[in-house]
């Protein structure tokens, strides 16, 4: 791959959350003796996949923003480059804020308050810039491939106007590559899966949608969310009609209340499996169900038609809240090693509410 993209690494779309990477520079101007700062600049740099280019092309989208994509030589590929990948580059200029402009008079490791905001904005509004020309130039020569066309991410970085790039620093929540944690594999797993084959016991259908809902959150963020919540939905009906073999038929074949209802005044009342202490299982985490209402609400504006903005972090987020919840269903259901499975943040909340 070329020099310039030969920094890139295979990951979900990143910025820095803590400390500043690399040397902080400022540029000024005098005016009436007042130090005026110049507009700060950040440039993202992602490889796309061959959508059919025979020469770079430049476009100015508006006065701040320009997009360039360049295609990279046989010889700049590396192993994970094809033939026809593209250099897409993005520059915004963006007025700082006042507290940056006042913190970049004087820099420090420690970022200011307010940077990574400042900084989201900017990934942001220039992820969905490179997309959205790479989408354009596809409907518009009658290109088809994969839905996304962004390969890889490549670099994030933030400049004054003396030229020097300085990298945004890299997470220390590791939003390069949101995930799930998953336990380690000991004697004890090895036992309990033993169990559950002897006794019969498959992966709930719940689960098994969201294993499809995981594997599309890259590519179709939108259709994970759909069916994350599709999951979540289905977790609950499956979970009453375990717990009450009398309602079976009716969660199966007529229409439940809302999932909130479900969750807020239902879920509670149901007869567990287990119980905490001798003591009723406590009511979910609140915040826990604000989120999976917030995701209901964003899945049924997509499924309607209507215009979505969701973003990476967002749905990084949804997910979460419905991998723990229906392992909180697990637990309800009788499961009691699942409640290892459950975020540490989720689980803490859970087990301290009171009833």
């Amino acid at each position: 791959m070329s020099g310039e993209a030969a920094q890139g690494r295979e990951s979900e779309d990143s910025f820095g959350r803590s400390r500043l990477s690399g040397r902080a520079l400022a540029s000024w101007q005098v005016y009436g003796g007042q130090k005026a700062l110049h507009m700060l600049t950040f440039r993202l740099k992602y490889i796309a996949k061959n959508i059919g280019l025979d020469r770079d092309l430049s476009i100015q989208a508006n006065d701040s923003m320009t997009i360039e994509l360049r295609r990279i030589s046989d010889a700049g590929l590396d192993k994970r480059g094809s033939r026809g990948d593209l250099l897409c580059t993005a520059e915004l200029r963006k007025e700082p804020t006042r507290n940056i402009s006042e913190w970049l008079q004087s820099p420090t490791k420690s970022l200011p308050d307010g940077f990574t905001e400042f900084a989201d904005h900017a990934h942001h509004t220039l992820a969905e810039a490179i997309t959205k020309t790479l989408q354009l130039l596809r409907w518009r020569t009658g290109h088809r491939s994969t839905r996304d066309p962004i390969k890889m991410s490549s670099s994030f970085e933030w400049s004054t106007n003396n030229g020097t790039w300085v990298p945004v620093a890299a997470s220390i929540e590791a939003d390069m590559h949101f995930g799930i944690p998953q336990l380690k594999l000991t004697q004890e797993i090895v036992a309990s899966v033993q169990d559950l084959w002897r006794n019969n016991v498959a992966e709930p259908l719940a689960h098994e949608l969201f294993q499809e809902a995981w594997s599309q959150r890259e590519d179709n963020p939108k259709s994970s969310l759909v069916i994350g919540i599709a999951a979540a939905e289905t977790g609950v009906k499956q979970l009453i009609s375990k717990l009450v073999p009398s309602s079976a038929w009716l969660v199966q074949n007529t229409q439940s209340p809302p999932l909130e209802r479900i969750l807020r005044e239902y879920l509670p009342s149901l007869p567990t499996r287990v119980r905490n202490k001798n003591a009723p299982l406590p009511p979910l985490p609140e915040s826990l169900v604000a989120t999976i209402i917030k995701a209901v609400l964003l899945r049924n504006e997509i499924v309607h038609g209507k215009e979505v903005h969701l973003e990476v972090k967002s749905l990084r987020v949804i997910l979460s809240a419905v991998h723990d919840l229906l392992y909180i269903f697990d637990v309800y259901a009788g499961q009691l090693w699942s409640v290892d499975c459950i975020t540490v943040k989720t689980r803490e909340a859970w087990l301290k509410t009171e009833t």
